[in-house]
Order: structure tokens, then C-alpha cells, then sequence
């Protein structure tokens, strides 16, 4: 009990403000000043959290049949919070949706302070509040002594708190400033009395914002000084010593870093939960090898036309065959040249193998850059989960002729050193297929590596069922889909969450014995943590995310589609 009253005392940390007299109405990022590096933007917090505590969810989530450790949580949390309120004589949802429910930012200034902006329903809720705050924090112990200042005309409290830190406070009209750094609370100060202009006079905030979801729960914005900042610290970590390959991965980041503009954060709260990253880069920074990579403005992914609803996972993506190669290896021979011979080298044996070209342009040059990654369930078999990997060609004969030619002769190569490997061709309706049997016990028991063409597209599988799934998707069978969002795709991803638990419900002897032995979990709790995973997947239908991009900017949205009825 004592530290749930702790953590309510710390969320109500708004104590000993003083009120001065009404403001105009105005939003939330017209107080906070035009050098803000950072902000999160948060609307209408109480009619959401209405809508969650009334919600199919929430009630599943108090439903001690399905969720018995949370439910029991959930109820010991609420009792510690009705004792609070008695014991304190408070309402502390009423209290802090007084001051949060409307309009909320937590801002961070290029000096690495922060402040919690808020704009309150009114000023007499705000006033009442504080004054609830004040009496709160005083009975409970943690305000052990006030002092009030004067900036800018107005008051600013600072409170001594019991755990040894000072927070400053200040109220003008409905608008409250929040902070542990007193300079932060002066940086908004300027702005409410004018002194500093506002972000929202900014032209690139005022671009960003058009980027924002109207009716967003919350809203993010990174700015172009931050962003610069970000891209400095990260190329400094680069150059410093550790091993090639992570100051590699830290030059690439810095690079990828460097060239945004603007980066703003979506988060929509309704029927499911949807997020929503769109970046703004600077033209003039972006590589033209990088441009070329992407795939033709106004294309479709056409890859996701064979992505089954009953896979476990699927990931599909358009990007141009030639166009990454480049990218691929303009990024090697700058940060990493042994890594760009290696892969020429690779790319080099390819084309020799396949035969018919003589380059890796002319190789490239037979696929369309759609692909496709899908796995699928075992079924009733004790296997493990089939694999299907589809891309799209722009000849339907040569590819998979050369394909034909090297497995018959590594399938020949294995017969020739004793092992019982055999080539089988079947015809599945008008698509021939063909798989490579090695007759042996283990992984081969389930394991026979397939392919075949449907629909332009090479379908290479881990078996000849899961090959069978793909066709059978490209020729109408349910798909796996995406939301359309603005702009070219060339990403994608589906989870099915029905799919996943009941994977994970077939493989949790094997899951569990790996946990025990590698990880060195106890037996107890590798169960626990497999059966708290499956109720957590039980909630939602499944996860998606798509990526597409237009002119100078990209949006990466991901929707978490929740279950609404018991299943």
C-alpha cells in the first residue's frame, strides 16, 4: 500500500501552483517555443480512456476466466486506489483529467531539459485542481516545502519534494508548466508572454503537422535540428573503436539519419490500435543510386496477391533488382570494402552457375524486384513450419530452366557420392512443380525443397504442400491484406495471431525445453511466460504493417487488429 500511495503521489505531482488570471484559448504547441527539439502531443486522453474502460477489450482484460493474474492485478489495483481516495478525500481520475483529459505535449529544448505543457478544460477546473494537488501532496508527505519567484511577470513555484528534487510549476490562464529544470519551465514562459516565438509559427512544424492524422490520439515530431543532432552523435560512435561490422551499422544509421528532414509519430486509438511513422528527407542528401532502388511510382505490390491468410507470417516487398544492388554495394566499398568483394565475388559465381548471361545486370534484369516471404503452419504433422519464398519474373521460361539444370546436377553430384536423392515432378492443375526427395530420417521426413511458376512468379518452398498454398492463393484461395495508404508501396508484413498461438501450442514442449536449456529459465517459468504470450495473442486478430513512399517522404504504419469478442 505504501508504494502505490508512493506512485500516486508521484503522478500527482502538480502541487503548491499558484493561478493567475484566464488566457485566450489556444492550442497546445502555441506555448511551447520554436526551438523545440522534440515533442509528444496528446488529445482528448479522457474521452479515449471512456472509450478503452467501456471497451470489449478492457472487459476481456478484467475477465478472470481468461486473464486470472491480471484480472486479480487489476482488481488490487483499484482497490489501492479507492482507498486513496478515501484516505486523502480525492477523485483522482476527475483531478487528473482535469488537467491532462483536454490537450497534453512533453516537450524536449535543444539543451536537453523537458517540460509537460498542458492545456486544462477550463481555468476553474485548473484552479481546483491545483489547489486538490496541493493538499494532496502536503498530506501525504512529499511536499515538504514551496517557494514562489517571479518570471516574466508571473509566478513560478518551486517544490521541494521528499525525495530530495525540486519541480517547477507554473500556471497562466488554463495553460500549467511542468518541469524538474527551471529553465525549461522559463523557455515556455517566454513563449506565453511573447518573448520567444511559438513552434506552431514555424514553417517545418506547420509541414509536419500536415503530415498528422486528423483525430489522432497522440502526435510525435522530431525536428531538423534534432534530427542533425541525432545524425552527429551516431557518426561520432562510428568513428570511435569496436568491431567493423557495428561501425558499419552505426555509419549506416547516421547516413539514413542525415538525409530526414522532418519525422512525425501518428498513434490512432479506435476499433484497433494503429501507428504510424512518416518521414520527410532532404532531396538534395538522398542518393540517386538510393532513388533508383525503389520501385516505379504508382505501382502496385503485386507480391501480396499471393500471400495465404493461413500463414503464420508474411513479409513482402518492390524494390528494384539493379537499383539495390547498387545501393547495396556503393554502401560496401565506402564502409566496408572486404564486404562488397565478398558479395561481388558471390554474384560472380551466381551468374557463372545459372549460365545463359554475362553479367549481373542480365541477371538481375529477369525479375520484376516483387517478392514474397510466407510461413506457414505444420498442420496435423509433427513437422516443422513450411516455407515459401515467391519473385516476380519478367520471363517465366529462362529462370526457371536454369533453375532445372543446377539442381539435377547437385541432385546427380549427391547420387554420385551414395546419397538416396531423387528429383519428382507433379502437376498441380496447370503448374508443374518440382521437388528434390532425399529418402533419409529426420528434417528430410518433412522437408522436400520445391519449385514451380504461378502467375510470373518463381515459388521456390520448403515442401510441395506449402508450394501448393502459394498456387493456390494466386488463383483466388483467402489472402493476407494490408490497409492502402497514400502513396507506392514497397514494404509489407502480416502476423496472424490465431495462426502464431496455435503454432505456439504445438511446439511448447520443444519451446519450453529450449528455454530450460539455453536460456536457463526454470520449467514453471518457461510455462508461464508461453501461456502469458498466447493470451496476450489471443487479444488481437493479428499485427500489419505496410511502407510506402511519395516524392520526398516515406510512411511506415503499423495496425494492431484487436479481437472485439470473445473467441
Amino acid at each position: 500500500m505504501k508504494s502505490l500511495k508512493k506512485s500516486l503521489c508521484f503522478a500527482l505531482l502538480l502541487a503548491g501552483l499558484c493561478v493567475s488570471a484566464p488566457s485566450a484559448r489556444a492550442a497546445v504547441e502555441e506555448h511551447l517555443p520554436a526551438d523545440t527539439a522534440a515533442l509528444l502531443r496528446v488529445t482528448n486522453l479522457e474521452r479515449h480512456y471512456e472509450e478503452f474502460v467501456s471497451s470489449p477489450l478492457a472487459a476481456r482484460l478484467r475477465d478472470a476466466d481468461a486473464f486470472p493474474d491480471l484480472a486479480a492485478r487489476l482488481r488490487q489495483a483499484e482497490a489501492g486506489i479507492r482507498w486513496f481516495e478515501q484516505e486523502y478525500e480525492v477523485d483522482v481520475k476527475d483531478v487528473l483529467m482535469a488537467i491532462l483529459g483536454r490537450e497534453y505535449a512533453l516537450a524536449v529544448f535543444p539543451d536537453e531539459t523537458g517540460a509537460l505543457v498542458a492545456e486544462a478544460r477550463s481555468w476553474q477546473d485548473l484552479s481546483e485542481a491545483v489547489e486538490e494537488f496541493q493538499r494532496v501532496q502536503r498530506r501525504a508527505g512529499h511536499l515538504l516545502e514551496t517557494r514562489t519567484e517571479s518570471y516574466r511577470g508571473l509566478q513560478l513555484h518551486a517544490a521541494e519534494l521528499h525525495d530530495g528534487k525540486t519541480r517547477y510549476h507554473a500556471i497562466h490562464g488554463r495553460v500549467l508548466v511542468v518541469s524538474e529544470q527551471r529553465a525549461a519551465v522559463e523557455r515556455v514562459i517566454d513563449t506565453l508572454t511573447g518573448e520567444r516565438p511559438a513552434i506552431a509559427t514555424r514553417r517545418d512544424y506547420r509541414d509536419a503537422m500536415r503530415m498528422a492524422e486528423p483525430g489522432a490520439f497522440a502526435v510525435g515530431y522530431v525536428s531538423p535540428a534534432a534530427l542533425q543532432h541525432v545524425a552527429a552523435q551516431v557518426r561520432k560512435e562510428s568513428e570511435s573503436p569496436g568491431s567493423p561490422v557495428e561501425r558499419f551499422v552505426q555509419a549506416q544509421i547516421a547516413d539514413v539519419v542525415d538525409m530526414m528532414h522532418l519525422l512525425v509519430l501518428n498513434v490512432v486509438h479506435g476499433q484497433d490500435l494503429e501507428a504510424r511513422v512518416s518521414v520527410a528527407y532532404r532531396p538534395e542528401r538522398v542518393p540517386d543510386v538510393l532513388k533508383d532502388a525503389l520501385p516505379q511510382t504508382g505501382t502496385r505490390l503485386d507480391a501480396m496477391d499471393l500471400a495465404p491468410r493461413q500463414a503464420a507470417v508474411t513479409c513482402a516487398g518492390s524494390l528494384d533488382p539493379l537499383g539495390t544492388w547498387n545501393v547495396l554495394t556503393a554502401v560496401l566499398d565506402e564502409s566496408l570494402p572486404w564486404g562488397a568483394r565478398r558479395a561481388r565475388a558471390g554474384m560472380d559465381a551466381l551468374v557463372a552457375v545459372v549460365g545463359g548471361v554475362y553479367s549481373h545486370e542480365e541477371l538481375l534484369a529477369q525479375f520484376t524486384g516483387q517478392s514474397i516471404l510466407t510461413v506457414l503452419p505444420a498442420g496435423e504433422s509433427d513437422g516443422p513450419p513450411s516455407v515459401a519464398y515467391a519473385v516476380g519474373l519478367r520471363q517465366t521460361d529462362y529462370i526457371p530452366r536454369a533453375l532445372e539444370s543446377v539442381v539435377g546436377a547437385i541432385v546427380a553430384f549427391a547420387r554420385a557420392d551414395g546419397r538416396p536423392v531423387r528429383t519428382e515432378r507433379t502437376r498441380y492443375e496447370d503448374v508443374w512443380l518440382t521437388s528434390v526427395r532425399v529418402d533419409e530420417p529426420g528434417v528430410w521426413r518433412w522437408t522436400a525443397p520445391t519449385f514451380g511458376v504461378v502467375k510470373d512468379h518463381l515459388v521456390l518452398a520448403s515442401s510441395p504442400d506449402a508450394a501448393r498454398t502459394v498456387i493456390d492463393t494466386a488463383r483466388g484461395a483467402p489472402r493476407a491484406t494490408v490497409p492502402r495508404l497514400q502513396g507506392t508501396p514497397f514494404g509489407a508484413a502480416v502476423m496472424n495471431a490465431r495462426v502464431v498461438k496455435g503454432m505456439l501450442e504445438q511446439y511448447q514442449s520443444y519451446l519450453v525445453r529450449h528455454a530450460v536449456e539455453k536460456e536457463g529459465k526454470s520449467e514453471a517459468q518457461a510455462h508461464r511466460e508461453q501461456a502469458a504470450l498466447r493470451k496476450l495473442l489471443s487479444l488481437m486478430e493479428g499485427v500489419h504493417y505496410v511502407e510506402t513512399f511519395e516524392e520526398d517522404r516515406t510512411h511506415h504504419h503499423v495496425q494492431i487488429r484487436l479481437v472485439h469478442e470473445a473467441r
